[in-house]
């Protein structure tokens, strides 16, 4: 055999090997304790945006929208020093709505950790969910998680992200991976080995984020404020992660459409791998996102 050949053909076993680890942690999701009880679970959702003004107007009806009780949950929108209309499209949307509110970095902070932070600090509810301006949620999405944190034992729940493709080669790419990611951060999690979440469906109780010391010693790192809080909370309180298999908490969002959009997105994910302890992460990710490539010419041509 070549050494072109053994490679392929370990690879396919590492992949194989995979998909069987996936597929267990998917099929056997962690069960919750017996003695589920209300607490105070009243809701805030962290909304953080930056020249949004083509997507804010559909996260903002879909919040409204929410079939849960509209006393029970708060919305924070935080602008992070946006230079197009999203800050006006924003309050205008939510003018006279009760418990929507927007609040604006100061000058002196900049980015996504700053605001979700700002956000946090805000908030009212003891549970915090936060998403992206340019995300599509369900009506049901708000009410499913609150039903989870009635279970003591949850610290952080992670929901599933998928990615609608356009048609392009580019999106279904991106919408094949998204789905691959997302198994796997289930799996993971399903095994108490979380290793990756994503910060559009994200919730968590914000006393144990204040305990872990929310995002402190990671605001200079471009990308990660999810993983990296996950990562404190596992480290303080093992098992208490939980993964949403409901579909309807799953959130939509667009695939991007150019390749310099993509590239810039990837650059600032790969950011954070260096200040990532738990190497599998960044190796479960390079991987799927390689063995892909193998895909993209049966999507180009079929």
């Amino acid at each position: 055999m070549t050494g072109l050949e053994l490679f392929l053909g370990a690879l396919f076993l590492l992949y194989f090997i995979l998909l069987a680890v996936v597929k267990f942690g998917w099929n056997f999701p962690k069960a919750f304790k017996n003695n589920s009880k209300t607490f105070d679970n009243r809701i805030t959702v962290v909304i953080p945006f930056r020249n949004e003004q083509s997507n804010i107007a559909d996260i903002v009806e879909d919040l409204k929208n929410q079939k849960t009780d509209r006393t029970t949950f708060e919305v924070i929108f935080v602008n992070d020093h946006s230079t197009d209309d999203s800050d006006l499209i924003c309050k205008k949307l939510i003018s006279g709505v009760d418990g929507f509110t927007i609040i604006s970095l100061p000058e002196n902070l900049r980015g996504k950790k700053y605001a979700l932070a700002n956000g946090i600090e805000s908030a009212k509810g003891s549970i915090i969910v936060t998403s992206d301006a340019d995300c599509r949620v369900s009506r049901n999405w708000l009410e499913s998680i609150r039903d989870l944190f009635n279970h003591q034992e949850v610290n952080m729940l992670v929901g599933g992200v998928a990615i609608e493709p356009s048609g392009s080669l580019i999106s279904e790419a991106q919408s094949l991976e998204g789905a691959a990611l997302t198994a796997v951060t289930a799996a993971s999690i399903n095994l108490n080995i979380p290793i990756m979440c994503s910060g559009a469906n994200l919730a968590f109780r914000k006393e144990v984020y204040k305990t872990v010391g929310g995002y402190e010693g990671n605001f200079d790192i471009p990308s990660g404020d999810d993983e990296f809080l996950m990562r404190k909370i596992e480290e303080h309180f093992p098992g208490t992660i939980y993964y949403h298999h409901n579909p309807e908490v799953v959130v939509r969002t667009k695939a991007l459409e150019s390749m310099s959009q993509l590239f810039s997105q990837r650059i600032r994910w790969a950011g954070k791998w260096k200040f990532n302890l738990f190497s599998a992460t960044s190796l479960v990710a390079v991987f799927l996102v390689v063995f892909n490539v193998g895909f993209l010419p049966r999507l180009r041509w079929r």
